[in-house]
This record gives C-alpha cells, structure tokens and sequence, in this order.
C-alpha cells in the first residue's frame, strides 16, 4: 500500500509535491492546486497516518522522505520541486539533504531547529486539542486557531483525520529534537526557508540556520502572516512557488530575516 497521491496539471509541466502539516492531509493545498495547475503540475500526498493514507503507519521523518522519494522516482520521473509546510517542511528538509539528486528545488515553510523549553508541554496539549478537533464546535475552535476561512471549515473538518495518539507523540518527538540533517550543507538543491511573520518566534529564528545550514539555502518571511499563509494570502504564497520554481527567484514582498524583531 503506497501513500494517497493526487495529480493535477500538464504531464510536460515542472512537477512540485505538495507536503501538508501535521493533523490535515493534502487538502490545505486547494489554493495552490487551483491556481498553479493550469503551468505547473501540482502533486499533493497525503503523509502516513494522514488522510486517505491513515492506514499507513507513520515511523519516522526519515521513513517518511524515502516514501516520497519513491513517488519522485516512481511517478515523476526522478525529479520534482519539493513544497512542504510544518511537518511537511521537516520531511522536504530531509529528502533535500539526503537525496538531492531527486529535488530540482525545495521550499519548507514554518520548521525549526530551535529547542524551546515549553514545546514539549503545548504538543502533548495539542495532541488532545488534535484529537477532538474534527468534532462539532472544536472543530470551528482548532479551525480558527490555525486561521482557516470560515467558509473551509466544514472541508477542514472533513480533511482532518490522523491516526493514533502514539503516532502524534512519535511525530513530536522528532520534531522537537530536529536538527539541520546530515548531507545539508553539500546538497545541492536549492532549499528556501519561510515563515509567516506571525509564527512562533523558535520557528523565526530557525529561518537564518536554515539557510546557512544548506549549500544552496535562502531564507524569507511573509509579513503579516501567520503559520497557515498558504491559506490566508494564497496569491503571495503562489507567486513565491512560481517564482522559486526553476529560477530561484525571490519575490520582493518577502522579507529578510536578518532585520526581523518581534
């Protein structure tokens, strides 16, 4: 059984996979599908234990790259632009520093590399918050908190299945002990390290350690965003993957992090 994987947009177009966050599947990447798909093939997965792939177990981060590599290789030719966010992020950063030779490019949005001494305490709450989330008024509750238009929450609903609570507790673990992976700094893939301005402030200051910890790596903030930006200025966010895309571009309304103050 492989991971759910969705196909949109020209066979002959710059293909990007699209990896969601933690506790939602491929379904947050509607935006982007629907613009992008008519230039760029759009490739959305949902991740082990997530979605219409829930009956996968999720092992690790590193188990977790290899099975996307498989898709690269395996329905794509070999080569893809990479989009990841949140723990879609930490799986990209993986797969670009393990096997560059498979990410023409790569952008992870909202990771960090910064340990913080409360982080452990909000995922063991948010474990229960992500529990429940999928029921009547938590639903509206965990949908605003992650600032989903009030006219998606019905789909948010829908989309936001996971499975066990070991697997969240797993997921965690690893996150909060991430680290800029080994192979980083002689990858070759052009890596690009974002973040809503309204994030957390360990995920801000692990956007520089992004970019230097990377060969080819870049770092730039949305302003005026917070951690769900694909969703709430879809056309930034967009305009960033096309412009990343092939030529490594930068748009102008994103920021540098070197004179980011909170």
């Amino acid at each position: 059984m492989g991971l759910y994987v969705a196909d949109s947009g020209p066979a002959g177009a710059d293909p990007v996979v699209f990896l969601h966050g933690v506790a939602t599947t491929s379904w947050m990447w509607r935006r982007q599908v629907r613009d992008l798909s008519g230039r760029l093939r759009c490739v959305t997965v949902d991740l082990p234990g997530h979605g219409r792939s829930a009956g996968i177990a999720w092992e690790s981060l590193e188990a977790t790259a290899k099975q996307v590599a498989e898709v690269i290789e395996v329905k794509l030719g070999g080569r893809a632009n990479i989009v990841g966010m949140s723990l879609g992020g930490y799986v990209t950063a993986v797969l670009a520093a393990a096997r560059p030779e498979l990410v023409a490019s790569a952008i992870v949005s909202g990771v960090s590399v910064v340990a913080g001494s409360m982080s452990k305490r909000m995922w063991r709450r948010s474990q229960l918050m992500m529990q429940y989330s999928s029921r009547g008024l938590s639903a509206k509750a965990s949908a605003e908190a992650y600032g989903v238009p009030e006219e998606d929450v019905d789909g948010y609903r829908k989309a936001n299945t996971f499975g066990s609570r070991q697997s969240l507790s797993r997921m965690g673990e690893e996150i909060f002990s991430f680290t800029i992976p080994p192979g980083a700094a002689q990858s070759q893939s052009p890596l690009l390290a974002v973040a809503g301005e309204r994030e957390s402030e360990l995920v801000m200051k692990s956007l520089p350690l992004f970019a230097e910890g990377f060969g080819r790596g870049e770092a730039r903030y949305a302003p005026n965003t917070g951690a769900r930006w694909n969703g709430e200025t879809p056309e930034l966010f967009n305009v960033m993957v096309t412009s990343w895309v092939g030529e490594q571009r930068l748009p102008p309304r994103l920021r540098d992090p070197a004179g980011w103050v909170r």
